[in-house]
This record gives structure tokens, sequence and C-alpha cells, in this order.
């Protein structure tokens, strides 16, 4: 697992570092672009694999066969661009994000139920449940879905931090 990395480009691209070491990602005009021209990056604390976006202990699967095109998902969720995403914590807990991360506003009252409701799913059994505006959190332990839901606050946070970053470069 290595440490993800959002890099600004000399001509202010946001990026994702590739598998060379001074090599960036980046879409322009949708497609795929690469350059070496690097004005600084961002390390964050999100760690990738092959297929594996982890934060913690919440894993986001990445779909794609081709490692180039999971690196670009990775640049969506870490700007907060990603949305319908389903996560894993600590591989119990299941989260489903329905509207981009950026998006997210996650408050310090929450309300865990226990249902066969969790925000827009249906479970088929009853689940512990946080459930609020286009977010829904559920497992079988009460505990491990609220560890879920804090450490998805911090992961909403470090997007923050990297959304300041490049908001300071002017770049969107």
């Amino acid at each position: 697992m290595k440490k993800v990395e959002i890099c600004i480009t000399k001509d202010n691209k946001a990026g994702i570092k590739g598998e060379k070491e001074e090599e960036v990602l980046y879409i322009e005009n949708n497609s795929i672009k690469r350059t070496n021209s690097i004005k600084e990056c961002i390390v964050t604390d999100f760690s990738i694999n092959t297929d594996l976006l982890t934060f913690r202990k919440i894993e986001i699967k990445l779909p794609f066969s081709s490692e180039e095109l999971n690196l670009l998902k990775a640049l969506y969720i870490v700007t907060g661009k990603a949305k319908h995403e389903v996560l894993t914590y600590d591989k119990k807990v299941k989260i489903h994000v329905d509207i981009p991360f950026r998006e997210l506003k996650l408050s310090q009252n929450i309300e865990v139920k226990f249902t066969k409701f969790c925000g827009d799913y249906g479970l088929l059994f009853p689940h512990y449940c946080i459930s609020m505006n286009n977010l829904a959190i559920y497992g079988h332990n009460r505990e491990k879905v609220i560890e879920a839901y804090v450490t998805l606050k911090e992961l909403v946070e470090e997007i923050g931090k990297v959304l300041l970053k490049l908001k300071e470069e002017e770049i969107e």
C-alpha cells in the first residue's frame, strides 16, 4: 500500500501521482493525461493498492481492471467528487454515500436505530443504523456502526484539507 498523493501540475491541474515516482495522471477534456511537470504534491492519509483505496479502517473497492483508471477513481474520491459509493468499515459495516463526499454534512448528534430500513436501503434483517442526508451506515454491532461514522467524519475532514489546498491554488 502506498500513500495517495494529490499533485498540482505546473499548468494548475489537479492529478494523482502515478506508478512512476515523478508522473501525475489527470483528466483534461475527458482524456487521460500524464505529466512530469509537478508544482507540488499533497500527501494524504489515504492509501492505495491495485484495487483498494483505504482510509484507516474504511475500504473503498476500486472497480476497474486497469490500474490507471483505479488511480483516477481514487482522485475523484479524494477530491470529494465521487458519489453513489459503497464503503466498508472494518469489513463488517456498510456505508452508502449517495452524494459527493464534499457535500456531506456530518453532525455530532447521531441517532443509532435497530431497524430493517436504513436511509433508502431495505435490509433483510434488522441492523444498527445511522442514516441522514443521503447517507446510510449499518451493521450488526452498534459500537462498530458508531466507529464507522466517526471515521467517515475524519475521512470527510481529510477531503476538506485537500480541497482547501486546491482552492488556495485556485483549482476546482
